[in-house]
Parts: structure tokens; sequence; C-alpha cells
């Protein structure tokens, strides 16, 4: 079996004109299962895609990945077999000295943070092609996370990265749907039906969905409340620009007036409880945990409070 191609000429004289897919990796180009981009790539060679491999592309140079010029389908993108920083950095944070998935053991062949880096670089070029990001890295950075070595709160990878969708874990499956729903001609912002890819926060959007679970033909509704009876985000909504959030435009007007479109929920659901139509628990008292309390007391009460609304609720309806 050929390795798959890592140069234009190689692709060409495979006979092809163009990749189905060019995939950007932080390691060496190694084609053993024991690494993902392997796997993946030859997962979709059987299902009749071309893949195009560019490994540790200098990321300071967008022509590095213009290997293969334009993917007809999109890029994959994987930071590696380690997550990059576990790459890089020792539990004290200490730079390691060698990269054991480079050859030679050589460090300094992938940035920090590769795959939002990689993505990055890819959009200098390539600003609508679809980017698809998957690896442990990107899987273990889908959701919103405390990042150790910057210690700080970091959002999702999809947004830092400017990735269009994200296949988290074992992604042999995924990729293949992924891939057909991409051949078939279906735009990678319709590709929401498949299992192991990650959306951003729909709460965004509707952050009590009391209605679309009436609308499933629940009859038999709880609303569990995270503040007390007529408290109302005192905030003021202010309009993004349009450079935030520049692949995801909807997501940038939800947010424009999130704080209002809250408030307005709040609403709804004191009418509904007020028509009988839904049943709320909530904090009897005012809420004063803060989103990153310490406070072990304050949030001992607030557990306590929350299981004895709870225990009182059930034994009520049991």
């Amino acid at each position: 079996m050929e390795f798959l191609p890592i140069t234009r000429r190689e692709m060409l004289d495979r006979g092809w004109d163009v990749c189905d897919f060019v995939y950007i990796i932080g390691d060496a180009y190694v084609d053993h299962p024991s690494f993902g981009h392997a796997i993946i790539s030859r997962v979709l060679e059987s299902h009749g895609y071309n893949v195009g491999i560019i490994s540790q592309p200098d990321w300071k140079n967008p022509k590095s990945i213009d290997v293969f010029g334009r993917p007809r389908l999109g890029f994959l993108v994987s930071g590696g077999n380690m997550d990059s920083m576990v790459n890089h950095y020792s539990v004290t944070k200490h730079r390691r000295k060698t990269d054991a998935f480079t050859p030679g053991g050589v460090m300094g062949k992938r940035p920090d943070y590769a795959t939002t880096v990689y993505c990055n670089l890819i959009r200098q070029t390539y600003k609508d092609v679809p980017i698809l990001i998957g690896g442990i890295e990107a899987s273990l950075r889908r959701l919103g996370h405390y990042d150790y070595w910057s210690d700080t709160m970091k959002r999702s990878i999809l947004l830092d990265s400017q990735a269009d969708l994200l296949m988290y874990g074992m992604g042999e499956k995924t990729i293949v749907e992924v891939a057909d729903a991409l051949n078939s001609g279906l735009d990678v912002k319709d590709i929401t039906y498949i299992d192991g890819t990650p959306m951003l926060d729909g709460g965004i959007i509707d952050s009590i969905p009391v209605e679309r679970s009436i609308a499933s033909g629940h009859a038999f509704n709880v609303v569990v409340c995270t503040r007390e009876k007529g408290w109302r985000n005192t905030g003021r909504d202010r309009k993004l620009p349009a450079f935030v959030y520049r692949n995801y435009p909807r997501l940038r007007v939800a947010l424009s007036h999130r704080i209002a479109a809250y408030n307005d929920q709040l609403d709804m659901v004191d009418r509904m409880e007020a028509e009988g139509r839904i049943v709320v628990i909530r904090p009897e008292q005012p809420v004063v945990v803060g989103r990153m309390e310490r406070d072990v007391v304050k949030l001992e009460a607030l557990y306590e409070e929350g299981y004895r609304l709870g225990d009182a609720f059930c034994r009520q309806r049991l």
C-alpha cells in the first residue's frame, strides 16, 4: 500500500487534479493505526475520497498549508496524538526538551495550541473552505474549559480556531458521514444532525426552552431557575462589532441582545407559572454565589437549599 501524498507531485502522480481533503497534522506522518491521522485518512480513502497529508507545516508561513492547493471538500486539522501543550510542557510548566512525535525528537516543529494556530493559518488563505477539526486537543477543548497552562478559562476551541465543525472522540464513523454530507453538496453550516459534532451553545438562542418542550408534546413541564422569583439581569446589551465571531454572524446577533431576550423568557416563565402550565423550582433567597465562587460556606449553603427544594418537590409529587 502506498503512502498518501505529501507533495503536489505525489498527488499528480496518482492522477489527482485536486485532493478531496487536505489533512493538516501536528505529528510526523506515520501511516500506522496508533496514529489518529492514519486511521481517519485511510477510512476516508476506503470510501473513495482523496486525502493529502501536510505534516507539521511552518505555522509562520501561510504558503506551508498550500502544498496541494484548495481542497474540493475541506481541510482536516489535528494537533496530533497529544495535546500540543502537554507535548511541549511538563506539569510544572517547564519546556520539554524532546518531541516524541517528531523525527529525531526535535522540539519546536509545532506551535503551542497547534489546532487553533493551524486553523487560523488556513483562514489567512482560504476564507470559505470548510475546516473540520478533531483529535485529542480539539476533543478535550470542545467546550468552555479551564486552561492549566495560562491559568484562565477559555471558550470552546471552535471559536478561537474559526473551524466550522468539530468531531470529538473516535471519529472514524463521524468523518465518513461528514464527508458524504459535504460531497452531496450540503453546506457545512447545515451539518447539524451527526453525532459526535458539538454545536455552539443552543442556550444562547433559547435559554429556557419550555415552549419547545410543550410543542414536543410533553404535558408536565418543570423549569428549574437558578435565581429567585422576580430576579432580572440589570446589565446592558452591547452590539458586537462585525469582526467578532465573523464566521458565526447569527451568533453575533443573538449575543447582541442576549440580556433582553433572557429577561423576556423569565417574564414568560412567570406568566406560564401563574397560568398553571408549568411548575417552577427556584431559590427562595437571593443567590450570593458568583460564577467562580471559592467560598465553600456559600457554595454549601446553595447546595443544601437546592437539595431541600428538590426533595420537597419530589415528596409533594410522589
